[in-house]
Formats: C-alpha cells, sequence, structure tokens
C-alpha cells in the first residue's frame, strides 16, 4: 500500500499540521488520534494494518454498531 506523508500549514490553527495519506483508491476513512495523541499514532498502534484490507478493497460495507449493510453510507443522492 502506497503511504505518502505531508505538512502543510493550516492558516485557521496557525501551525503546520502533519497528516499521511494511505492507499491510493477506495472509500476516504479518517482517522484522529486520542487526546494528547500524533498522527502517527494509528500506525504505531497497528490500526492500518487492521483496516489495510477496507483501504485496497474500497472501504467498509458493515459499521461496528450494525449486523446488516452500513445505514451511514452514502446513497445516490442523498448529501453526506
Amino acid at each position: 500500500m502506497k503511504i505518502k506523508y505531508y505538512q502543510e500549514y493550516s492558516p485557521v490553527l496557525g501551525r503546520d499540521m502533519e497528516f499521511k495519506v494511505y492507499g491510493t483508491s477506495g472509500k476516504p476513512v479518517i482517522g484522529l488520534p486520542c487526546g494528547n495523541g500524533r498522527f502517527y499514532d494509528w500506525e504505531n498502534f497497528g490500526m492500518i494494518d487492521n483496516i489495510g484490507h477496507w483501504i485496497r478493497d474500497a472501504g467498509p460495507d458493515r459499521c461496528g454498531d450494525c449486523h446488516g449493510p452500513c445505514r451511514s453510507a452514502r446513497r445516490p443522492g442523498r448529501p453526506l
């Protein structure tokens, strides 16, 4: 899986922000660190390995709190 590191200035926060992008296709997934965490915590704690198949295979089709297809998934004609 392709991994790309970024460091960009945020005018809203007034400082540089670091982040990584994993993969080149599939559904986008945003992983935010816990309080006082860093952008690389997801990778260091093995989360990327655990969800890598979703990144490679176009994203999850189930949620952790439902048993069928994800009800929160975007439906045609409905906003995100």
